[in-house]
Formats: structure tokens, sequence, C-alpha cells
């Protein structure tokens, strides 16, 4: 989650899912970075794909995530003069020998790319005598310091596992690398939209591709009708020449243009009043038919206005949601596709962690309600009984996965959580002395925070959690007695020695009689 929150990883996810919207298909990247300009230390990023086209990934792959990818290319396209600074003694690609093919050079221009792929390699795995796996050759050097611990190798077996080279190229030599990428994924995350086998092929549809037609019939009808409404008030005068003697054309020629006070005419030889042509009129078809076209790509894409928060012919709120789901129901590939990307993103993480976090340092953890914590990892720690040394917070220990659940921000499931319990206290009043605490909790305005501590006081123990400070401050305040009920025993309990010794002395006296 923290890897998220520092790459911004929302706008990369937004980019992709747009993409894919508008155009079948986007792409979410992974890359590392120093951390700073004076450390060594990298850091896990998580990347958007401005471009999609410049991104050309295996075409075998069949897992929507792209998963099972074997290879990924990432265009970049510079100025020859960039070129030259970053790479001075390297070749951008040979114009002549590449004759017929000028993509990766140009004039101005050079393109170059990074790829990865991924290589089949193969290693033994050891199950050890205290359970735990280990490759072996991580083992070997350390072999006899196990043995003094009394773990040894019980079984063995070879594995078929991957592992990701990178380098850098242009169009005519190898300008980085090449080097391992602490990954086995090619990590390049495809955003698919709606999947097609055409003619064996895979073909990536966007929500708006089955809208294309009823989209043409829109803008036509729509570009008619305004050609139309803009040529109806500039329509020609019937006029005839003679009407215009005496340097009236001056008047007639900017009829259209000026608001002149009176048009006049030369009436002599009888001549009529000049009239205007109206026969450029709106056509009221023309309308209706934007308007069904307008219905057609509703229908196509199964988006419809109530999908949209506009207001449409649905008058219930049972109606409404009905609809809404419709369009749930017609754009959920899209939305499930993106839970799947971010769900191998988060494998991917998960493999990455422990290669690129594998030296001491204090890492950041962020949690749901975006509160915050420090922990530091990998740091050697001797054992104060045994006095053996071993890692605290290795990261490489333990298997893990990932999993994705869509639905609103943790902001907003606060705020329709909040207003969930006031709606509930205004139905219940008595409510508010129970869950008075966690409405002004949830509240952002400040010194609700304080108000929600202090609320918490009011409420009877019972009611808190049981590890809570706050329950056990008050289980202990409601076992202690206080100074007043001390005292009062402690008066009882003089009294009744007092009395005690009493009725022993009045019995001695009668044993004396």
């Amino acid at each position: 989650r923290n890897i998220e929150y520092s790459s911004n990883a929302s706008i990369a996810y937004d980019t992709a899912a747009e993409q894919a919207v508008r155009g079948g298909f986007g792409f979410i990247r992974l890359l590392t970075e120093y951390s700073d300009d004076s450390a060594f230390e990298q850091d896990i990023k998580i990347k958007r794909v401005r471009n999609q086209y410049s991104v050309y990934l295996d075409p075998d792959f069949t897992e929507p995530d792209g998963s099972d990818a074997n290879f990924g290319y990432v265009i970049e396209r510079i100025t020859k003069d960039e070129f030259e600074r970053r790479y001075p003694k390297k070749e951008s690609g040979d114009f002549e020998r590449n004759a017929g093919d000028h993509y990766w050079y140009e004039k101005d221009h050079v393109r170059i790319a990074e790829r990865f792929k991924r290589v089949p390699v193969k290693k033994t795995i050891c199950l050890m005598s205290n359970g735990e796996v280990m490759d072996k050759e991580k083992i070997e050097p350390i072999i006899d310091e196990l043995a003094q611990d009394g773990i040894t190798v019980v079984r063995e077996r070879v594995v078929q596992t991957y592992k990701v080279m990178w380098s850098k190229i242009s169009g005519a030599s190898i300008l980085e690398g090449p080097k391992e990428f602490p990954s086995k994924y090619i990590p390049i995350i495809p955003v698919l939209g709606e999947e097609l086998i055409v003619d064996g092929e895979p073909v990536y549809k966007s929500a708006i591709r089955d809208a294309k037609d009823a989209q043409r019939a829109y803008n036509y009808s729509r570009s008619a009708h305004i050609e139309l409404s803009s040529l109806a008030p500039k329509a020609p005068f019937l006029i005839g020449t003679s009407q215009l003697k005496g340097g009236l054309d001056k008047y007639w020629s900017t009829a259209n243009t000026k608001n002149h006070s009176y048009l006049p005419y030369n009436d002599q030889d009888n001549n009529s009043v000049p009239s205007r042509n109206m026969g450029v009129q709106v056509q009221p078809g023309l309308v209706q038919e934007s308007m069904q076209a307008a219905d057609d790509i509703k229908a196509a894409t199964g988006i419809y206005d109530a999908s949209l928060g506009a207001r449409s012919n649905e008058a219930s709120g049972r109606a409404i949601l009905a609809r809404q789901r419709e369009g749930d129901i017609s754009t959920f590939a899209f939305s499930d596709n993106l839970s799947r990307s971010i769900q191998h993103i988060g494998r991917i993480l998960v493999d990455m962690i422990p290669k690129v976090y594998d030296s001491t340092r204090i890492m950041r953890l962020r949690f749901q309600d975006d509160s915050e914590d420090f922990v530091e990892i990998n740091k050697t720690v001797r054992d104060v009984q045994t006095g053996k040394k071993f890692t605290a917070y290795d990261l490489s220990y333990g298997k893990f996965d990932a999993v994705v659940t869509v639905g609103a921000s943790y902001t907003t499931q606060r705020m329709e959580g909040n207003e969930a319990l006031l709606q509930a206290t205004q139905a219940n009043p008595n409510l508010w002395n129970i869950v008075g605490d966690l409405i002004f909790k949830n509240m952002d305005w400040p010194g609700a925070d304080e108000i929600s501590k202090r609320m918490r006081k009011t409420i009877a123990p019972q009611l808190l959690e049981a590890d809570s400070e706050e329950a056990q401050q008050a289980q202990m305040q409601a076992q202690e007695p206080t100074i007043d009920q001390q005292l009062q025993e402690m008066n009882i309990k003089a009294q009744m020695g007092k009395n005690e010794a009493s009725v022993m002395k009045s019995e001695a006296d009668m044993m004396k009689a």
C-alpha cells in the first residue's frame, strides 16, 4: 500500500483503464528507482504508460493479466542530440543498412527500447530438518554452521522457474545491459477491454466500438440540423435589378450583416415588393433522428442516463438502481480486467519486495485508514537467552498472495458509514450513548478526535472492546473501592472489634462471678 501511495499508482490505474475503455487495451509498468540521489537503496515504483501504442507485449499470452507473457518492449522516441548525450559511444541506427525500414532512425529523432525477456532456469531447493525450504546455492556457504545447530538437509529436488533479463537497445546496438530484473514476471501489465477471438486471433474491443455506427448517424443528423439552422436566417432576397437603381445595392448587400432601420427599393415601373426565399427550413425529422441515434448509442454501450447520474424516465429508486445495474453488467469486463491487472501487480510486488528491500532499512507502513507506522527490516538481532543471532522482519521468509477488492475508497466508506450512523441515531436516540464516539471519530473537522475521546469515557465499559485501554481503565476503576468506601469498611471493622472485645469481657466477668 505504501508503494502505491508513494508512486501515485492511481494515476497509472486511471490512465490504463481509460485507454482500455477508449481503445481496447492499456498498460501499467513496474520499475525500480533509487530512493534518493545520495542513497544506494532502491524503491519499487508503479508507473503509467502514457502511450499504449509504445508497448509491444508477447502476443501469445493467454491470461488476461499478462502473467504468462515471455517478452515485452517499451519504445521511447527521443531527439538525436539527446541520444548522443546519453550514449556518446553507441550507434543509434544505420539508415542505409536499414533500407526501407526507417522505424528506428529518423532525421531528427531516434527510437530506443527497453527489452524484457523471461528466461527459464532450473534451481535446486532443499527441505531442512526444521521444516524450512531453502535454495541450495544459499545454504552451501553456511552448511557447516547449520550443522552445528542441528539443522540438516532432508530432501532435495530440482524445480523449473524463470528469471527476467532487462536491456536497453537501439536499432543497431545494445545500449545498456543485459542485467537481471528482480522478478520472475514481465513487469508490463496489460489492462484489457472485451476480448474476442476472430479468425483465431484475439481482438480487444473498447466500450464504444459497437456504438460507432450510431455515433456516425448522430453526427450526421446533428451536422445537417446545425447547417440548416445556420442558413435559415440568411435566406436570400428575391429582388429585380431595376429595383436597385440609384445606389440602393449598398443597403441590400449588407442586409444580413447589419441591422438597417429600413431597406429602400426602386418602385418605379410598378415593381413588386422584394421578398425572402424561405426555401431553407429546419426539418423536424433531423431532430428526431439525432434523438434516436443517441438512444442507439446508449443501447450499444449499455450505459444509460441513470448510470451517469442523470435523470431519465425512471421514477422510483428501484427502477433507477435496476438501470444502473444494467449498465454495470454491460461494462463489467472492464472493471474486472482492471481488478485482475492490479492483483497481478500485487503478485509481482510480493515477488520483488524481498529482492529489492534486502538491506537493513526503515520502512514506512501505510494502513487502510491512511495511518502509518515505521519498522526496521532485515535487522540482525541476538537472542538474549540462547545468544544466537537472527534476522528480525526478514522479508524473504514466508509465501504470500495478493487479493484485490473493488469498491469505494476508505474515505468514501467512512462518510457513508457516518451518514448511516447518524440516520440510525435519529431513528433511535438511545444509540447516541453507544456509538457517539464512533460518529465523531469518523468526522474530519478539527477537534472531532478530542470529542470522540471524551465521549468514549462516558460509555459503559462492557460496551467497549475487551482489550481496549479505556475498557481496562474503566474496569479497574470499577473494581477499585473509593477512599470513602475504604474508610467506612475500616470503621465497621473497628466497631466490630470493640463489640467483640466488650462481649468477651462480659463473659469473663460472668465466669469470675
